[in-house]
C-alpha cells in the first residue's frame, strides 16, 4: 500500500494578522492609525478567503498608505505571524509515514523566512512555491499551481488531501479534483486527519 500524500497550504501553518499589528504599522509608517486601520481592512476578508494573494493584499494597503513597497509591511507581518505549533508538531510526525507537499502563493521573503526556521525543506519532500518557479511555470494562478503539485507529488489530485482554511482555495482545490481538509470547519486535528494519519 502506497503512502498517504498530503499538500498543505503554508497559510495553514503560518498565518498573518495585521490587524493585531495596526498602532506598528502605523508607527512605523509614520501614520495616524485610522487610516491604516482602514487600509488594512479593505481588502482583509478577500484575503483571508484567498481570493487575492498576500503580495495583493499587502500591495493594496502600500497603495493606499503611499508606500513605495511592501517591505515594511512584510516585516511587521513576519514578526507578529501566528505559527500552528500543534499542525507543525503533525506534519513532523507525518514526515516519515506520508507523502508531503507544500504549496503557497505568498511572498517569496515570506515563505524563505518560515521553510528555514521551521526547517519544513526537510520535513516536505515537495514545495510548489510561485514565486520560485521557473520561467517554463512562472506566472501560474492557484489552479495552476494545484495541477503542478499533483505532478510534483506523482499523484491523481483525487489521491491527495490538500489541507486549507481558505474558502477559495478550497472551492479551486476541490474543481482540480483534490480531497479537501478545511482546517476552518474541524473542531480540532485529530478529527481533520481521521483516516489518513
Amino acid at each position: 500500500m502506497s503512502k498517504p500524500t498530503i499538500l498543505y497550504e503554508l497559510d495553514t501553518l503560518v498565518t498573518d494578522d495585521l490587524t493585531a499589528s495596526i498602532s506598528q504599522l502605523a508607527e512605523a509608517v509614520e501614520r495616524d492609525e485610522h487610516p491604516v486601520e482602514q487600509a488594512v481592512l479593505a481588502d482583509k476578508e478577500k484575503y483571508e478567503r484567498g481570493e487575492i494573494t498576500q503580495s495583493e493584499y499587502w500591495g493594496s494597503i502600500a497603495l493606499k498608505l503611499a508606500l513605495e513597497d511592501i517591505e515594511v509591511i512584510g516585516a511587521i507581518a513576519q514578526n507578529e505571524s501566528d505559527v500552528n505549533m500543534e499542525l507543525l508538531g503533525r506534519i513532523r510526525a507525518q514526515s516519515p509515514l506520508c507523502t508531503l507537499g507544500l504549496i503557497s502563493d505568498a511572498t517569496p521573503d515570506w515563505v524563505g523566512h518560515f521553510r528555514k526556521t521551521y526547517q519544513l525543506d526537510e520535513l516536505i519532500h515537495v514545495h510548489v512555491i510561485g514565486s520560485e518557479l521557473d520561467e517554463e511555470h512562472a506566472g501560474l494562478d492557484y489552479r495552476g499551481l494545484l495541477k503542478l503539485s499533483a505532478e510534483r507529488l506523482q499523484g491523481k489530485p483525487a489521491d491527495i488531501a490538500f489541507v486549507d482554511q481558505k474558502s477559495a482555495h478550497l472551492k479551486i482545490a476541490k474543481d482540480v479534483g483534490y480531497r479537501n481538509i478545511d482546517l476552518a470547519n474541524v473542531p480540532d486535528l485529530k478529527t481533520a486527519f481521521a483516516g489518513i494519519t
